[in-house]
């Protein structure tokens, strides 16, 4: 990360963050969580950052008055995000290192991944960079519109012919992309799994997304936060 840094003259270096991988459910954590690395490194390499994590970020030095500034922020978590929009505003190059890996343990269970994921998408609405806020608002509504669809398909008895075919092309569509994506980090993607995330991940981020909407109250390294909020 320290070479990348120097050779390119980055502010920052955003490098891979994976979980291990103990289980089935942790798996499925972990491969929903390299497609979140793909989304950031291609961003990133886009010279359009949107996402980080703070457990694999590395900057210089000089730039540590304005990461305190960040460290300020009235929502749970998001330092890392927040400072980053601080640097691209400032128009500072950001880098991405794929050969630099932290491993981390997964949420133990669904409430300690809701929980996790909820705080993520709940600070977004504290987000000035409008490519930040709206890809993930537009994977909600989409994810919405999917699950709305193959309502009214099972309604209106026509699964086979509007449900069935769209839900294939999903899978296959999404299984060969995120396949490509997983190689560069050696990771192998069954079709098994693909069509499980397929399947589970529109029902999950709408959920997540409700539940961040509703600005739940919840206690997290020792803090309180009401409404996603300190008080």
């Amino acid at each position: 990360m320290l070479k990348r840094m120097n050779h390119g003259s980055f502010a920052a270096i955003l490098g891979v963050v994976e979980y291990d991988v103990t289980g089935w459910f942790s798996r499925l954590i972990a491969l929903e969580n390299w497609s979140n690395m793909a989304v950031t490194e291609a961003f990133t390499k886009a010279g359009k950052p949107i996402l980080s994590n703070a457990g694999n970020f590395m900057f210089k030095t000089k730039f540590l008055p304005l990461f305190q500034e960040s460290l300020e922020s009235k929502f749970a978590s998001g330092d890392d995000m927040f400072f980053l929009e601080k640097l691209t505003a400032q128009g500072e190059k950001i880098g991405f290192e794929k050969n630099a890996v932290v491993k981390t343990n997964t949420p133990e269970t669904l409430i300690d991944l809701f929980a996790q994921r909820v705080r993520w998408a709940g600070k977004s609405t504290g987000y000035n960079n409008w490519l930040a806020k709206s890809i993930p608002a537009f994977v909600w509504l989409m994810n919405l519109a999917f699950i709305s669809w193959m309502i009214v398909s099972v309604v209106f008895d026509h699964f086979l012919l509007w449900g069935l075919f769209p839900f294939c092309l999903k899978v296959l569509i999404e299984y060969a992309f995120h396949a490509q994506w997983f190689k560069r980090y050696e990771v192998k993607h069954r079709l098994f799994d693909g069509i499980t995330l397929s399947t589970i991940y529109p029902i999950y981020v709408v959920i997540i997304g409700l539940m961040a909407l509703l600005k739940p109250s919840f206690t997290w390294k020792g803090r309180r936060y009401v409404g996603g909020l300190r008080p």
